[in-house]
């Protein structure tokens, strides 16, 4: 017998194990490149925004705009969701209004009463968003006005699929979003121009 072959035969016991270690290794360390990659453009926006940048998994960046608060958070892709790209302007309303697009789904439920939508004065916007409400009546009265409903069809304009005006902040959320285009200085203070824009009292 060989020095090789003898060699071999001592790590047949670990050979189970090995394989996955390997794969493990080999995840990691891809996923420890794209998060350095994230991070590196991520850190360009401190130039503009005077904030930095944090998370492992998800790659964070946390700054302000006019004075304002605000994150922006890289979420990976799951097994069955794909990438996300959060931002969250920290101002607030007294109640939380959601939109998201108008579906197959939430069109049958409003047709059959399984769900309630906050009603809206706009044949064209009701048609193209569902709303909900923790307080339908102030909701209503807050989507009667045209600069914020004209600043909702500007956000889903952007590429973003759900947007959360709440008590702590608001959130918009886009789906496979473009790397590192969509993380460039001027589209990032786009869409929080579109977001400050927002008003805050009724």
């Amino acid at each position: 017998m060989d020095l090789s072959s003898w060699d071999i035969k001592q790590l047949e016991p670990f050979l189970p194990l090995i394989f996955p270690l390997l794969v493990f290794g080999a995840v990691f360390f891809f996923f420890t490149i794209d998060s350095r990659k994230k991070k590196e453009v991520l850190g360009r926006l401190a130039l503009r925004f005077q904030g930095e940048v944090g998370g492992f998994f998800h790659q964070s960046f946390r700054g302000a705009y006019e004075g304002i608060p605000f994150s922006l958070t890289l979420i990976p892709a799951g097994k069955n969701t794909p990438p996300y790209l959060v931002i969250e302007l920290f101002k607030s309303l007294p109640f939380t209004l959601q939109v998201q697009k108008e579906g197959v789904l939430t069109g049958i439920g409003k047709n059959l009463g399984f769900v309630k939508e906050v009603a809206v004065p706009d044949p064209a916007f009701d048609d193209q968003f569902f709303v909900r409400s923790d307080k339908p009546g102030p909701a209503a009265s807050y989507l009667e006005r045209p600069e914020v409903r004209q600043a909702i069809v500007a956000v889903f304009a952007q590429g973003f699929d759900a947007l959360v005006i709440g008590k702590r902040c608001l959130y918009v959320r886009k789906p496979d979003y473009a790397f590192p285009a969509d993380l460039e200085a001027d589209r990032v203070a786009e869409i929080l121009r579109t977001l400050v824009s927002f008003p805050t009292v009724l």
